[in-house]
């Protein structure tokens, strides 16, 4: 049945293309109805289908990712799509063709967080927003697992929020890949899929207690191993995101603190407490009387700060030095080549490619600060193993 309606779905397209063809002058400003038309539905068929499961498809699948991510941010900020738009559109329809779905029911490769309710505002749930949102009115948080193949010796389980200004979630370097890094280090892996705009940013931070609950609920059912050793990695937005789950949704507190029509379940009832965090350039001094950290649990913190990142002098650096008055230890390092956005430095083609050798260190780097914290290695050295001139 979904076969059928890939080709369907995929005839309508096609038509829709050799309909405006010939109409691709990029001097024309304004929207064109019949290619926005097109866009639309291919953009919807990705969110319900492909785009939110890696783990359903072979194929180039970041390839994929990449052009559906370009054209659902190109049509919020340019609320429809030019005529120019339409090779673009055709492309994407090309790639996600491409692909092989391996799986029968790709919603069957997520571990959906929330029960049939979920805490959010109720601006949320009206029809505003939606028509250029990143997701579907239907979205609902997620999480898409790369599990390591012995659980029986993995090292615990790290949550990865991509970046994306709560308007989308840039997976396609911050997620799927770095996922992919930290499942290769012995540890299981889970990309978030949280909420973006229309929600509140506080939903996202709500999506990460939830999944660190989830994980340590469901943990010994889905056969996660050390599902009770959670840490969570975050990129720009999904960095703030774990800070503010750290000050605000944070151990025994529960989401009707924020939205008292929510009722609580028993997952709710776990302790949310990360045992690490990684906030990769994505720390903000925080605002609000809401959002403090006196008082509180704060995990370990590691972060990587690049010295040419356009946010570094304004708010990058005054949040490092946030970070160590914290009453917690805090790893960082200054990467002093690195832009904004670098990711796990691997580099997509096709979407950036301004990587640099000292932005590939930091996993690295992470993993021994994550494995130390854990106990899986001494935290130092005897000096007596180092020679020291008289």
């Amino acid at each position: 049945m979904k076969k059928l309606l890939l080709m369907v779905m995929t005839m309508v397209f096609l038509s829709a293309f050799c309909a405006f063809a010939d109409e691709t002058d990029p001097r024309t400003p304004s929207i064109d109805q019949e290619v926005t038309a097109a866009a639309l539905a291919e953009l919807q068929f990705d969110r319900d289908y492909v785009a939110y499961y890696p783990g359903a498809y072979a194929g180039d699948f970041s390839q994929f990712y990449v052009d559906f991510h370009t054209l659902s941010r190109k049509l919020r900020t340019q609320g429809g799509f030019y005529a120019s738009d339409a090779a673009a559109v055709a492309e994407l329809t090309r790639k996600r063709t491409a692909l092989t779905q391996v799986v029968a029911d790709p919603q069957s490769t997520l571990l959906y967080i929330w029960g049939e309710h979920m805490p959010n505002e109720a601006v949320a749930l009206s029809d505003e927003g939606w028509d250029v949102s990143y997701d579907n009115k239907t979205f609902r948080p997620s999480l898409a697992p790369y599990l390591a193949a012995d659980q029986s010796t993995v090292k615990g389980n790290i949550i990865v929020l991509s970046g994306g200004a709560f308007t989308h979630r840039c997976n396609q370097v911050e997620g799927y890949p770095v996922a992919e890094y930290f499942r290769s280090q012995g540890y299981n892996a889970f990309v978030l899929q949280y909420r973006v705009q229309p929600y509140a940013e506080l939903d996202a931070s709500l999506d990460l207690q939830r999944a660190i609950r989830y994980i340590r609920y469901y943990g010994n059912q889905l056969g996660i191993g050390k599902s009770d050793k959670v840490a969570a990695v975050g990129f720009s937005a999904g960095g703030m995101a774990i800070m503010r789950q750290i000050s605000d949704a944070y151990g025994v507190t529960t989401p009707d603190s924020y939205y008292p029509d929510y009722v609580c379940d028993a997952v709710d009832k776990v302790n949310s407490n990360l045992d690490v965090a990684m906030p990769i350039y994505g720390v903000s001094v925080p605002e609000g009387p809401d959002m403090n950290f006196n008082g509180k649990y704060i995990p370990p913190i590691f972060t990587v700060l690049g010295q040419r990142d356009e946010f570094f002098a304004t708010e990058a650096a005054p949040a490092l030095q946030f970070l160590l008055s914290l009453n917690t230890e805090v790893s960082f390092w200054l990467a002093p080549d690195a832009g904004h956005g670098f990711g796990m430095a691997t580099g997509v083609q096709n979407y950036v490619d301004g990587y640099t050798v000292a932005c590939e260190n930091w996993g690295d780097m992470a993993v021994s600060f994550l494995d130390t914290r854990l106990g899986y290695r001494a935290k130092s050295v005897s000096k007596d193993a180092v020679a020291h001139p008289n």
